[in-house]
């Protein structure tokens, strides 16, 4: 009596039915599905791109960057600074600015350049050194600026400058008045020795800039006091020599003058004269020695301030000071290979996830339980999640099946299930039992036949999961591998088989023999075939044989699995061995079936006669273990 598959769904087909109906949660479970899927995608790219930023910085040339530190004093007064606060330092930017593109300036660096002699070296304009394979390809695009500066001294000097310019970084601390001045090299101790002559290249000129200054303002006051000199004794001869030109003797008294006979009226007049004279002439006698004293107070004042000039001019001191000299740095500033691996890894995540983005958008595979429903050909009666396996299973399995790899671990955990009774793989198996083995009473045992539209090792994997679940539940199970061209069952459970059920139909075995007793509680299993088989029109030779021995295997267990070959892969095959099972379950593999590929297997299914049970989806987004 055949199962009601009106019956609404259950389990993991119930949830995969939910997230279609449920459009509020289809995004975010497409989300998790889509990152469950691609995450181990991602996670390689991202380690790639980590191993070649790892790589790179491995290749790529070390470059060290020394630096020092220089206070520059403001220019404001102490009282306006205190008084402006932050507004003052925001006033005295542009000061600041200005001493930075001093430091950069092609002076300075031809300073530089002339102390340590870089226009031999060959990092700042040299003739060109063995650099390795990875500087020259970056650096391919200046070998014409060298071949056409080689030779040419002005434009090898041009050529250090600016390459030495490129290599300064100046930045400043904050808001402070402290410049950060940092030279790049590849050798450690070159940066240093290049930052501490920049820096004195820098305080060197402010001095020499001082001292110039006073300088000129010393010739100036020197032709100044040439000028006043002269000015002064110009006006001190034209005193001598008013002096000179003029009688200064007091005229004689009248009486006296009457007692020797002179007349006293000729003597007034005279009198009256000189004195008329002497006032007009004294007047112009006070204003030329003013003159001459202003002229040799000016002569004197000028005098002074020459001395003091000259005297400052010996004690010039600078407005900057380096407070940090550079030292040797120890360790390179490029490349950081921790930086660099994380940069790598951040740009392989995101290409990987742009790629699997891309997989997505034109994968076309079946990839959840919900497409397989859509497609309205065959009603799924199972999930079975994918096989991740834990260190207890592989060291279990390692232990009791050595030969084993791990792309075959899988399939000896499917059979071993105890080992697995908390997963969700386990619980999906045994969900599996009740429509497979309770929907028929008959009195002999159930032959159950799984092909898949996928990979055969999926197939098989489901397949000794079946078996396992069963034989441990209590049940007489057998394991039968019918695929003869793959033989997955036979070569992974057992490799050493002597004989198989090729051998049994063929009479050069019985089936005592090749049937292989399973462990406690585990299946029996009746292989393939000893050796390498070419499947196709094998079992069609030997139809009623086969029948008879499938009749025998009934009668002795309660259920048999029965591991059928892919209908794409042996279609006559397929139709010899289809009509002989009293159920056939499809096996879809998510990732690997798509639509067209299930409707055309249904197809060749039900070409021989025989109507699917139903399909199992194994490795779905909808579930995990």
């Amino acid at each position: 009596m055949m199962q009601d598959r009106s019956a609404p769904p259950t389990g993991h087909i119930a949830r995969a039915h939910e997230s279609v109906v449920n459009s509020d949660t289809v995004s975010s479970a497409v989300i998790k599905r889509f990152l469950r899927r691609y995450i181990g995608t991602i996670v390689a790219v991202a380690f790639l791109g980590a191993l070649v930023a790892m790589i790179y910085a491995w290749m790529a040339t070390s470059i060290y960057s020394a630096k020092a530190q220089i206070l520059i004093e403001s220019r404001l007064p102490q009282a306006l600074r205190e008084q402006l606060g932050e507004a003052g330092i925001a006033l005295d930017s542009p000061a600041i600015e200005s001493q930075i593109a001093l430091l950069r300036s092609g002076k300075i660096a031809s300073d530089v350049i002339a102390k340590l002699d870089l226009e031999k070296d060959a990092e700042f304009g040299g003739q060109s050194v063995n650099k390795g394979w990875l500087r020259s390809i970056t650096a391919w695009r200046a070998r014409p600026v060298v071949e056409k500066t080689s030779g040419n001294t002005i434009a090898l000097h041009e050529a250090a400058v600016a390459s030495l310019q490129s290599q300064i970084d100046i930045r400043r601390y904050g808001l402070s008045y402290v410049l950060d001045v940092a030279v790049s090299s590849r050798d450690p101790e070159k940066s240093a020795k290049i930052v501490n002559a920049l820096t004195d290249a820098y305080m060197a000129d402010q001095l020499n800039l001082k001292i110039d200054a006073a300088r000129q303002a010393s010739d100036w006051r020197e032709e100044q006091i040439v000028r006043l000199r002269t000015q002064m004794n110009k006006a001190s001869r034209a005193v001598q020599e008013y002096k000179a030109r003029r009688d200064y003797r007091l005229p004689p008294k009248i009486e006296e003058a009457s007692h020797q006979g002179v007349n006293p009226s000729i003597l007034q007049s005279d009198a009256g004269k000189e004195v008329g004279s002497g006032r007009r002439d004294a007047v112009s006698l006070e204003e030329l020695e003013v003159s001459a004293s202003a002229y040799r107070k000016i002569y004197e004042n000028n005098l002074q301030a020459h001395a003091d000039a000259v005297l400052r001019q010996t004690l010039q001191f600078t407005n900057a000071r380096v407070i940090t000299p550079a030292s040797t740095p120890l360790t390179p500033t490029f490349p950081r290979s921790r930086i660099l691996a994380i940069v790598g890894a951040l740009v392989g995540g995101m290409l990987g996830l742009g790629v699997c983005v891309i997989r997505h958008i034109f994968d076309e595979t079946i990839k959840t339980a919900a497409e397989v429903e859509l497609t309205d050909t065959i009603e799924l009666i199972g999930n079975i999640p994918a096989i991740e396996l834990t260190r207890p299973l592989v060291r279990h399995v390692m232990i009791n099946r050595p030969h084993l790899t791990n792309q075959t671990m899988p399939m000896s955990v499917l059979k071993y299930t105890p080992l697995v009774a908390q997963s969700n793989v386990c619980r999906s198996l045994h969900e599996l039992l009740k429509p497979l083995n309770l929907y028929r009473q008959t009195s002999s045992g159930t032959i159950i036949g799984l092909t898949a539209i996928g990979t055969s090792a999926a197939r098989s994997m489901i397949a000794g999961g079946i078996a396992g679940a069963a034989s441990h539940s209590g049940k007489r199970v057998l394991l039968v591998d019918l695929d003869l061209a793959n033989r997955t069952i036979s070569r992974l459970l057992k490799p050493d088989a002597t004989g198989g059920i090729f051998e049994v139909l063929n009479n050069s075995s019985n089936i005592d023999d090749a049937v292989i007793s399973g462990d406690w509680r585990a299946a029996d299993i009746l292989p393939a075939s000893a050796n390498t088989v070419k499947a196709g029109e094998q079992f069609a030779n030997v139809d009623s044989t086969l029948s008879a021995v499938i009749a025998k295997l009934k009668n002795r267990y309660d259920l048999i699995i029965a591991d059928l070959p892919n209908a794409t892969d042996a279609r006559n095959e397929l139709m010899t061995l289809a009509p002989l099972m009293d159920e056939v379950v499809c096996i879809i593999e998510c990732g690997v079936a798509t639509p067209e590929s299930l409707k055309r297997s249904l197809k060749i299914v039900r070409s021989a006669g025989v109507e699917p049970f139903g399909a199992i989806i194994y490795a779905s987004d909808d579930v995990s273990i």
